[in-house]
């Protein structure tokens, strides 16, 4: 809904009451802008007003200097509190947590005989500072206590229930506070885009990680009803966009995920989110033996990110560089990859020590780092680190990544656990994802005969046809018709191929 007002007509309190509680954040600030008050009462209203619009567009200081501006040393407690609670979510939001906490722990403290609105948005502020620390049991003691008469506040209170069970690894229950938070909102008398946006976002992230493919039917509807062009959610709208790639992905939507993918590359809010988008299409691509098309999407990223490095601004996106890192290595680019790598463990980990995604990273450092390895044929240390990695996505409980690891040992070890792990995590996913159809290869390629290693073995070598049917006493046409069972058993195009998987699977050594 957008807030129309004809030339000349007075703006009222209820129009920019009107304008927040649905939603309609700029068109509030404009309103409460030209907004002439009648009493002090008022002022107030629409001074707060304005500040939570401002918050709720991430223009923090702006409204920290709304708030301050108010003088309430002599008005009631709940207009008090209110503006304490204002003050300490501005502080947290721009990054100033602990002065932030301060305040929102002595309004909690003098809110005994405030309005119940009041106590209850305290709460869901207090409890977002307190998820910034990490002290996730403080948070969601407060966020219990929100009463599921607060409307759109108990809303909000369930979504971030939804981002704190996420936090401590608690997927099944994030995915049911997400999904409460949604039809919360169905009900609620006053709306709150950012609380859809994230919700949706958290639910698609979980689709495909989980995976719980069996959501997505849910997630898209509501997301293609969802108005993802008003201010303020382009960031939310990238991430469902990369997420809704990956779980498309998995269900055998193939075209729907490339869709999904442009659409992230197309409202990337910065660089290096655009980056990540091009990586995440020639990843897409490039796994269905479109070559061409993995490279050309991975040229693009690199002169952006070559761009972003002389600017200095790599460390906007942490997971950049090991994400270009993993589509050099499948684009045969193995010494840039390294140099990301040094990169990520030299500047970018320092940096992000104690930050609740650190051990995530950490993990796929492991899995890029084991594919970088295997691509140079150093076969136990990749190996070391894929058990690594694997061990780690399942203690998190990322099922899909600790999939595409078991593959990597299944491929490269033959192991019949890996297979069979990836079986069982994959059940519900298409035959047509490539991890699937990349398995059930592997599996037929690891049944090769003792003549066919031998022969692998030798064209890894550069042998000849003709060389080969002389090593082992067979006619040229026989030696001839084995490497062309190998091409088509192992899915290789060329004999370079088959060198390769050669080194991977330790018949041969560079």
């Amino acid at each position: 809904m957008r807030i129309v007002r004809e030339t000349g007509q007075r703006v009222t309190l209820s129009g920019v009451r009107d304008a927040y509680f649905n939603g309609e954040f700029e068109a509030c600030i404009a309103l409460a802008e030209e907004f002439r008050a009648r009493s002090a009462e008022d002022a107030t209203e629409v001074t707060f007003l304005r500040a939570r619009s401002l918050l709720a567009l991430n223009r923090q200081d702006q409204a920290l200097e709304t708030v301050r501006n108010l003088r309430l040393s002599d008005r009631p407690l709940d207009e008090y509190l209110t503006a304490q609670l204002l003050l300490g979510a501005a502080y947290v939001a721009l990054g100033q947590i602990k002065p932030g906490l301060d305040i929102l722990a002595r309004a909690q403290v003098a809110a005994a005989d405030a309005h119940p609105t009041v106590q209850a948005e305290l709460r869901v502020f207090h409890a977002q500072a307190l998820y910034r620390l990490k002290r996730l049991d403080e948070a969601q003691r407060l966020l219990d206590e929100v009463p599921s008469t607060a409307d759109i506040i108990y809303a909000r209170a369930l979504e971030y229930s939804g981002w704190i069970a996420l936090a401590r690894e608690e997927f099944p229950v994030a995915v049911e506070r997400f999904r409460a938070a949604l039809r919360c909102i169905d009900r609620c008398r006053r709306y709150d885009r950012f609380v859809e946006s994230k919700a949706l976002y958290g639910l698609a992230f979980l689709c495909g990680e989980l995976p719980r493919l069996d959501l997505w039917p849910e997630i898209r509807e509501r997301a293609l009803r969802f108005d993802w062009t008003v201010s303020g959610v382009a960031v939310w709208r990238y991430w469902f966009a990369l997420e809704a790639s990956f779980a498309t992905e998995m269900r055998g939507e193939l075209a729907a995920s490339v869709q999904w993918a442009t659409l992230a590359e197309d409202v990337s809010p910065s660089e290096s989110c655009r980056i990540i988008a091009w990586c995440r299409l020639a990843a897409r691509l490039g796994r269905y033996g479109e070559s061409g098309a993995h490279a050309y999407f991975l040229t693009r990223a690199r002169a952006a990110y070559d761009r972003l490095a002389r600017d200095g601004r790599l460390l906007d996106e942490p997971s950049l560089s090991l994400t270009l890192a993993e589509e050099f290595v499948h684009g045969g680019n193995p010494e840039d990859a390294a140099a990301l790598l040094t990169y990520y463990a030299q500047t970018v980990v320092p940096g992000r020590l104690g930050n609740p995604d650190e051990a995530r990273l950490e993990t796929t450092r492991l899995l890029v780092q084991g594919q970088l390895e295997e691509s140079r044929g150093e076969r136990a240390h990749a190996e070391a680190n894929y058990k690594q990695a694997l061990a780690r996505f399942q203690g998190h409980g990322f099922h899909r990544r600790a999939a595409i690891v078991a593959y990597r040992l299944a491929a490269l070890t033959g192991d019949e656990r890996y297979f069979d792990l990836v079986s069982s995590t994959l059940h519900d996913a298409d035959d047509a994802y490539w991890v699937k159809q990349n398995i059930a290869r592997s599996r037929l390629a690891m049944r090769l005969s003792d003549r066919q290693t031998t022969v692998l073995r030798l064209v890894s070598e550069g042998k000849t046809n003709k060389e080969i049917a002389s090593v082992c006493g067979v006619s040229f046409f026989t030696a001839r018709n084995t490497v062309r069972e190998l091409l088509r058993i192992l899915d290789a195009r060329t004999r370079g191929d088959l060198s390769a998987i050669a080194v991977a699977r330790g018949v041969a050594f560079r």
